[in-house]
């Protein structure tokens, strides 16, 4: 009797060569659009099989010999049918079943055995569980793959969970445990998976899995050490959701330079006034043309706060917040400065009045990532709510 052994080395090199050929960079890896890249490959659901072919659904089922799936073959036209069960409703269990019987088709066990369909009935036991083994192997590499489960690891502080795997991947818990498994057990050999093209193609993705968090008002990137969204000015979950369905090639631009950002330099002041349009060629903290204060800095004043005193007409401070202490009809921005230094020395025991001592904001936050308050350029109405911006789309939908 013929001996049959998986080559699960193969199976891993060619799922990570799937991805790599597609220049797939995201995840969970959606395998809708993987197998139609496939010209001879076609996707077809139980029911559209049972419809064209008048078969009832059960008959569809046995027709597949499978609750799941089964790739078919017609050698005279050398063209697939990967049929898969729509109703089932656990959707992990169907990625799976789609990646599974994808690996079939890479790993041409069809052609391999000259069969129309991969069975248990049509095979030899041996052979069937052989291919079975490595189209499960392929599917688990292909859906989870262990260098971008390393670089996850290593921009989480060494630290993942099956339950991370299980989220980042949406995959069910026994893959999510089988990798873990197979990652502790490498450690414990002092094995490191090996850098590879897939490392560089997801390198991005992960590192911004690892460094980022979503808000969960507005929705958008912050940084992962941040306490307080940038961008809508709420506090951020202690527990970080993790920015999943982010393409990072783009959306990274976007958390860095979306809603009207203004160019700064190091120290966050402005090279062009965002109020009159000069360029701040000296880089001034205020502009030489129309005296807007040009740096974004945290004012120290929550948005509660400011509202009011901006509408307490007995306040001090009610002409400069109301932008008509100035004859141009403009912010005075040294009399904004001021204000902000008497925030800082009211409620920072480690401010002064020396300019240098002001905290920093990124370009684009109205809010200050490390205690919510309002931001200079928010103050000035050189940013707008970001409610008022055209807002960041990023779909929740998970199609397989």
């Amino acid at each position: 009797m013929t001996t049959f052994n998986p080559n699960y080395e193969k199976a891993e090199q060619e799922a990570y060569h799937v991805l790599e050929m597609l220049k797939i960079r995201i995840l969970p890896i959606k395998m809708k659009p993987i197998i139609r890249m496939f010209k001879n490959l076609h996707l077809v659901t139980y029911d559209s099989f049972a419809k064209s072919n008048g078969l009832s659904f059960q008959e569809a089922v046995n027709t597949a010999d499978s609750e799941d799936g089964a790739l078919w073959y017609d050698s005279s036209t050398d063209t697939y049918i990967l049929l898969y069960n729509n109703r089932i409703k656990n959707k992990k269990r169907v990625r799976f079943t789609l990646a599974h019987e994808l690996g079939h088709y890479i790993l041409k066990h069809n052609e391999l055995t000259h069969k129309t369909i991969i069975s248990r009935y049509s095979l030899a036991k041996n052979e069937y569980d052989c291919f079975e083994k490595e189209a499960n192997y392929f599917a688990k590499r292909l859906l989870v793959p262990v260098p971008i489960i390393a670089q996850l690891i290593e921009f989480h502080d060494n630290q993942i969970s099956s339950k991370d795997v299980e989220y980042i991947f949406n995959v069910n818990q026994t893959p999510s445990d089988f990798i873990i498994n197979d990652l502790v057990k490498s450690q414990k050999h002092r094995h490191n998976p090996v850098k590879t093209t897939l490392s560089q193609q997801f390198y991005l993705y992960t590192w911004g899995i690892g460094n980022t968090r979503v808000c969960s008002a507005c929705g958008c990137l912050n940084n992962k050490t941040s306490q307080y969204c940038r961008w809508c000015g709420k506090t951020l979950s202690a527990v970080p959701k993790l920015s999943l369905n982010y393409d990072f090639d783009k959306d990274w631009s976007n958390y860095n330079m979306a809603y009207n950002q203004i160019q700064v330099n190091e120290k966050s002041i402005a090279l062009t006034c965002p109020n009159c349009g000069i360029d701040n060629t000296l880089q001034s903290v205020f502009c030489v043309h129309c005296g807007t204060w040009l740096q974004n800095v945290c004012t120290k004043l929550f948005l509660t706060d400011y509202l009011n005193m901006k509408s307490d007409k007995s306040s001090e401070n009610y002409q400069v917040l109301n932008n008509i202490s100035s004859e141009q009809g403009l912010y005075d921005g040294a009399k904004l400065l001021n204000l902000v230094i008497d925030a800082y020395s009211n409620g920072n025991p480690f401010a002064s009045s020396n300019n240098t001592d002001l905290e920093f904001a990124p370009a684009n936050a109205r809010f200050c990532p490390n205690c919510g308050c309002i931001t200079s350029f928010f103050l000035q109405d050189l940013l707008v709510p970001v409610e008022n911006e055209q807002s960041q789309t990023v779909s929740d939908e998970l199609p397989f």
